[in-house]
Formats: structure tokens, C-alpha cells, sequence
């Protein structure tokens, strides 16, 4: 709702004055003017009333231009609240100062109510109290009795006791400061003494330093590819640690081993700095970030280097999880590529990426609580941020580029998650769930408030609506726990009956044949008492004796996975086998793929329900089912195969029969089993394929056309081949296809329109 105030101001219930509106005129002046004012009052009613209604419903989307979201279990982008708004935009005027130039870097000293700025391009550094107040600007310092001065000077770390350490990246060195600004120390290049342990070509040129607890300073260095720079309080060099994995592609790799070694010694001059940045926590964490797309972009080292970051949440924490390519249409493509990162006291950490200026705050166990941002000039947006710290919850981003400071709040939605985190941290579980209901009631779709009530509700034995709450949440480790629970507890309580039921199976198993009075005969008189009810079937055409052959023929089956030689023999040569019996085990194969699909228990079933199709289902086993007969018949034909095309399809339906066999019982099974039990499920779908396999190698490739078993593996090995080529072949088609429709959709508009 609105109202109109005394002064004539259209303002919301709550007076937010971005909704006002100012009217030149009141009613105690001028009360000739009611008829217009109403008028007036109109026609803002009609233009502006969908505005204030979103305003009331979330103000803050209306004025952000950017939007929060997370990823689900399958990587979908899931919209939600904004997590944070802009609070405040910082210039060189705002602080009483005449020019910030690519400010690079940021510390929040929250101990001593102190906030440093490194004013990288007037080589300077600023203190401000909380209130954004210069307090002093440290440009220059007394260097033996010489006056000396910063050359670019590019991160600043500070101590408990604000002693300064900054980062003098043009002038090579760590210049130490104590908290009046005189010099204590001048740390050089580490690598004098140490000539063994740097390249040759090795130059000093740090662009970020950090102090722990204990005094011990870490330097990154531009250009310097092995890891973290160790110095002890003194100064003295201690070693390098962190060194980052270069993932290297395939194609880089070939390419690399190809050029000569001038070509080489050029590409070396074109890698980036691996290290981009980093930050310590109160423990002495070192957490840095990659600058890259590929490997790790964000690691916890401790102090001898070894990362020991959690990444427990669906994705590791590399930002973007789908993102466009550079060859499609977009302003910025590519994965996220982390520049800073900030930790907050619970272990909490915030990443700048520079490719789009997100910031994506993750948990302790690396799961992604929300991202907000959006790369641009307008109200709210970074133009290219280098920097992050935080004041309480409050963020803070330099923005180089515009030579910016920014601040952004929390919205109620996030300061909730924060509360809910808390609440876990303490232990204090029955709180934690309240207030995770109180977060699901602005975000339905947040996973993991489903994951912390989950939590909550386990702790109190409650197995059952655990299980409901992790399963919502799509948190399957925490799910196999509450089921472990809610089985043993269940088992307990039907242990009896269980026992029964089991001794009962075991007698019907042992006492099968004489239950149903089964004379024991020969394996021999079996087989030809078989043969001849065979040949009585194949002789009559009546609906019964057809539907008796299909049911014998579909029976037979059960002997040729068991009898692969002699089976397949039979089916060849004496046609035990039959094609409408084929393709009945063919359909039957395509609903236990859709079966399992859609019914595997919730531990192992990692299909998206939004993306099962029942057409992609079929296709994807009858397309590659065909596509194997098809190719198979191609080059057996020119390659003396014995088999016709009928009976490559009845010889593969055939092999095909392990998998109906085991995965049909196993999708049931898989309703019970927890995940530390999970070998098993895979066992047997590995059994099932494999089994299948070594029947379509024995069937349809070596008896079916009388192959060695030699030219029987060229020939398998020739037919995928002819698969993978037969699939490229149809995309180029389909894709050349597609480019004509457009052409000529394209000339045909134009000639309707200039008809």
C-alpha cells in the first residue's frame, strides 16, 4: 500500500523515499488546486502503480540490476533473493581527497577500527576509521635518513599491532612499517643466497603480502610460477610452498611438444601468474585464488603448503557452473576466473571473479550459499573488480577501473542464512531448524535449508522425516545416514517376522521339486523332449501354437546366456531364436532402462526428473541397438560374414537379455541399499553390461558369421568405429540441413517482405 503525506508526497507504508514524489502545492496553500491535484493523483495512479506494487513486494529487485541465484544438484541456475544490495559508492571527493588512481587493494582491521587503502597510482596508502575518514595518508618514510617513497606499491598486510607491511611491487622489496609509519625493515628479493632455487631470469616484483600470526610474511611475486614466497619475522627466506597444478589439454600439450624451442621459450612469456591472490584467517589458513579456468581456483593451504579445503557441496567452488563459450553471443563468456577472497570468522569465505565481478560466498564445506553481481557501470555493478574484505557482513570491492570503493549490505534473506549458520556452528540445532523454515518461506528451492533441517530432525531420532528433508535437499550422503537409522530400526521391530520369512524362501528353494512333483530326468532326455515340442510348435500356425513358439523362443533365451556356444548355434542353424521374440526382449530392455531411470532408489539415481523424456528414453537403446546391427551388417557383408541382417538383430536381442535380468531386480534392491553399500549395486550393473557384451562378441560377431576369434575382435572393434563415424556423419548432415533451412527462410522473408 501507499499513502499521501501531509506535504503531498505519494510515499510506501514503510516511507521509503526512493517510491516519492513531491508535489509543488498544498492543500493548506491552494485549495483551488484539490481538482487538479486529484487529476494528477490519477494519472500517477495508473502509470506508476505497478511500480510501487514492486517496490512493496521487493524493492530491492526493482532498483538492483543484477540477480542471486545457486545451482542445483544438476547445475541449473535456481533464481532466488537477492543476497546483497548496494549501500554505498565511494569516490576520492567522498573521502576529502583530490584523486583514487587503480586503487588495487583493501584490508578492514575490524581489532583496531582501522580501514587501509592502497592507492596503487598515487603510490600511497590511506588509513580511514570506520567512518570513512581519512586519518592519515603514509606516502613516503625515512630510509637511513633519506627520505624514500612508493613505486607502485600493490597490497598492504597489517598485524594486530597495526604494524604495515606493504607490498613495494616497482621497487622490488617488502617495505615493514610500525604503527607510526617509521621503517623497521626492508625485506629485498628473497632469491639472493638462494640463486639455486629461482629461474635466471627471476625478477622481484611482489604484488601481495601476508602476515600470520606468528610473524612468518607470505609474498606473492609477478612472474614467479612455483608457489608462495616464505619469509620468517625476520625476513630471512624459508622456502615456497603451494606450488600450483598446471592443467595443461591435450591439445595444448601436442602443440607445445611440436614447436621448436624458440617457439617454446615465446609461449613461456605468454602464462599467466597462477596465483592471483590470497588472504590468512585467523588460524594461519592461507586462502588463495587462481586466476584461471582450469584446476582449483580456490585452496586453503596450511603452513606447510598442502590444501585442505572442504569441497563437500555438489560443485566444487570454481564459481560459474554454466557459462557461454567465446564463439557464442555474449558481453563476457568464460568460467569465472577469482582474483580476491575474503574469510569471515566461521570460515565463510567470499571470491571476486573478474570475468563477469560476481562474488560467490561459499561455506566451511564449500557449499554455495548465494552469488550476487554483475559485471557493468550502472548503480550497483563493478566495472572490474581486484579487491574484497568485509566489515561484519557488510562487503567491501575496489573497482579499479572507475577507482571505486564499494560497499554492499546484506538483505534480511541473507543475515537468516547467517543466523541459521551460527546456529550449526554452536550446536544449537533446534534453533538452526526454525530458522532454516523461516529461510525456505522466502526461497522454496534452497537447498540447503532443507540440508539443516534435515540435520536437526535426524538428532532427534527422527529417521523417517530425515530422510524426507535430505531427500528434498538432494543431500544423499546425509540421506544414506538417516536411512541406515530407519532400517536398523525397522529391522529391529520386525525381526521376527523377517527370520520367518526367510526360513520359509529357503525351504520353498529346497523342496521345489517335490512340492510340484517333478521327476528327476536326464539333461539328455530333457533336451530332446524340448527339441520335439519345438518341431510341434513350428508345424502348426494356429494364434496358440504362435504364441506357445514366442513364449519357448523367449524361454530359450534363459539357456543361450547360460550356453553361450551351443545357444547361439541353436539360434542360427536351427532357429531356436526368433525375430518377434527379439524385439519383445528389446522393448523389454528399453522399459528397464526407463525403469531405472525413474524408480532407482533416490542414493543412485542421478537423472534430473525435469529432464526425463519417454522418446529419449527409447531412442537412446533402440537408436545404438540398430545402429550396431546396421554397421555390423555393412562390413560383415564385405568381409565374408555369414549372418544376414535378421540375425544379427536376433543374435544381439539375445545378449541383451543379462541386463533385463539383473537391473529389473535391482532397481527394487537399490530402494534399500545405503551408500557404503553401493559396490554392490555397481557390481552387478558391471556384471549386466559385461555380460551382455561377451554375448554380442560370441553371438552376433563370432557364430553368427563363423568368424576367428581374431578377425572377430577387428571386426567389433571396426564396427564402433563405424558407430562413432556414422553418428558424426548424420550431426554434420542434420547441422548442414539446418544452415539451408535458414538460408532459405531467410531469402523467403526477405521476399515477403519487399512484396
Amino acid at each position: 500500500m501507499y499513502r499521501l503525506s501531509n506535504d503531498c508526497q505519494i510515499v510506501t507504508e514503510s516511507g521509503d523515499d526512493l517510491m516519492r514524489l513531491t508535489l509543488p502545492f498544498t492543500f493548506a496553500k491552494d485549495k483551488r488546486a484539490l481538482p487538479l491535484f486529484l487529476f494528477l493523483s490519477c494519472i500517477v495512479f495508473i502509470l506508476f502503480s505497478s511500480v510501487v506494487s514492486a517496490a512493496e513486494l521487493h524493492l530491492s529487485t526493482f532498483m538492483v540490476p543484477y540477480r542471486s541465484y545457486t545451482f542445483d544438484y544438476w547445475g541449473n541456475a535456481v533464481e532466488g533473493p537477492l543476497a546483497y544490495l548496494p549501500k554505498r559508492v565511494i569516490s576520492a571527493a567522498d573521502l576529502g581527497l583530490n584523486s583514487l588512481k587503480q586503487p588495487k587493494d583493501i584490508v578492514v582491521d575490524e581489532t583496531n577500527n582501522a580501514i587501509y587503502i592502497v592507492d596503487t597510482g598515487n603510490n600511497r596508502i590511506i588509513q580511514l576509521d570506520m567512518d570513512w575518514q581519512v586519518v592519515r595518508i603514509i606516502d613516503k618514510f625515512i630510509n637511513n635518513g633519506v627520505e624514500d617513497k612508493f613505486s607502485s606499491p600493490a597490497s598492504i598486510a597489517v598485524t594486530k599491532e597495526q604494524h604495515i607491511y606493504v607490498a613495494d611491487t616497482n621497487n622490488g622489496r617488502i617495505v615493514y612499517l610500525d604503527q607510526d609509519g617509521n621503517l623497521v625493515l626492508i625485506l629485498g628479493s628473497p632469491h639472493i643466497g638462494y640463486e639455486q632455487m629461482f629461474s635466471d631470469t627471476f625478477k622481484y616484483k611482489p604484488f601481495k603480502v601476508g602476515v600470520n600470526n606468528k610473524g612468518y610474511i607470505y609474498v606473492l611475486s609477478e612472474d614467479f610460477f612455483e608457489g608462495i614466497i616464505t619469509l620468517d619475522p625476520d625476513g630471512i627466506f624459508r622456502g615456497i610452498i603451494g606450488a600450483p597444478k598446471v592443467v595443461v589439454s591435450l591439445s595444448e600439450y601436442i602443440w607445445y611438444r611440436l614447436s621448436t624451442d624458440e617457439q617454446k621459450a615465446r609461449r613461456n612469456l605468454f602464462l599467466p601468474v597462477e596465483y592471483s591472490g590470497f588472504t590468512l584467517d585467523n588460524e594461519g589458513f592461507l586462502y588463495t585464488t587462481v586466476a584461471s579456468d582450469e584446476g582449483e581456483p580456490i585452496r586453503k593451504l596450511n603452513p606447510a603448503g598442502k590444501d585442505t579445503l572442504r569441497r563437500f557441496g555438489f560443485f566444487r567452488p570454481i564459481g560459474d557452473i554454466t557459462y557461454t563459450n567465446m564463439w557464442q553471443q555474449s558481453t563476457y563468456y568464460g568460467r569465472s576466473m577469482f582474483v580476491d577472497v575474503t574469510v569471515f570468522p566461521n570460515g565463510t569465505y567470499s571470491v571476486l571473479d573478474r570475468t563477469r565481478s560476481r562474488i560467490y560466498t561459499y561455506d566451511f564445506d564449500g557449499n554455495l550459499l548465494y552469488m550476487f553481481g554483475y559485471r557493468g557501470r550502472a548503480h550497483g555493478q563493478i566495472s572490474r573488480g581486484i579487491a574484497i574484505d568485509h566489515i561484519g557482513l557488510d562487503l567491501v570491492v575496489i573497482d579499479d577501473e572507475r577507482s571505486l570503493i564499494m560497499i554492499f549490505e546484506p538483505t534480511e534473506y541473507t543475515k537468516l542464512i547467517w543466523t541459521a549458520l551460527e546456529h550449526y556452528d554452536k550446536g544449537e540445532f533446534t534453533e538452526e531448524e526454525e530458522v532454516w523454515r523461516q529461510v525456505l518461506k522466502l526461497n522454496a528451492n534452497y537447498d540447503l535449508a532443507y540440508t539443516g533441517i534435515g540435520r536437526s530432525v535426524m538428532l532427534q531420532e527422527k529417521f523417517a522425516d530425515a530422510m524426507y528433508y535430505y531427500k528434498l535437499g538432494n543431500n544423499r550422503s546425509g540421506y544414506s545416514d538417516a536411512f541406515m537409522h530407519y532400517r536398523k530400526m525397522r529391522v529391529e521391530e520386525n525381526f521376527t517376522w523377517i527370520m520367518i520369512a526367510i526360513v520359509l524362501i529357503i525351504l520353498l528353494i529346497v523342496y521345489w521339486p517335490r512340492l510340484f512333483k517333478k521327476e528327476f530326468i536326464s539333461e539328455r532326455q530333457a533336451a530332446v523332449a524340448q527339441e520335439a515340442a519345438w518341431l510341434a510348435l513350428s508345424e502348426s500356425n494356429s494364434f496358440k501354437s504362435k504364441f506357445s513358439r514366442l513364449l519357448s523362443c523367449l524361454k530359450y533365451g534363459f539357456h543361450v546366456i547360460f550356453h553361450p556356444f551351443d545357444g547361439f548355434y541353436e539360434i542360427k542353424y536351427r532357429k531356436r531364436g526368433s525375430l518377434p521374440a527379439a524385439f519383445v526382449i528389446i522393448i523389454l530392455v528399453t522399459i528397464t532402462y526407463t525403469l531405472m531411470h525413474q524408480y532407482t532408489g533416490f542414493l543412485f539415481n542421478y537423472n534430473d526428473p525435469k529432464d526425463l523424456n519417454i522418446i529419449v528414453e527409447f531412442a537412446s537403446v533402440l537408436l545404438p541397438f540398430f545402429l550396431w546391427a546396421g554397421v555390423n551388417w555393412a562390413f560383415t557383408t564385405l568381409m565374408s560374414g555369414k549372418g544376414t541382417f535378421k540375425e544379427i538383430i536376433i543374435s544381439t536381442a539375445y545378449a541383451l537379455l543379462p541386463i533385463v535380468l539383473i537391473n529389473l531386480p535391482l532397481i527394487i534392491v537399490s530402494n534399500y541399499l545405503i551408500l557404503d553399500e553401493g559396490a554392490f549395486y555397481y557390481l552387478l550393473i558391471s556384471i549386466a553390461m559385461l555380460w551382455s557384451g561377451a554375448l554380442i562378441f560370441i553371438g552376433a560377431v563370432m557364430i553368427t558369421h563363423e568368424y576367428s576369434i581374431g578377425k572377430s575382435i577387428f571386426t567389433t572393434i571396426l564396427t564402433l568405429a563405424g558407430m562413432v563415424f556414422t553418428v558424426f556423419l548424420g550431426m554434420l548432415i542434420l547441422n548442414l540441413c539446418e544452415s539451408v533451412y535458414r538460408f532459405v527462410n531467410e531469402i523467403f522473408t526477405e521476399i515477403v517482405y519487399r512484396i
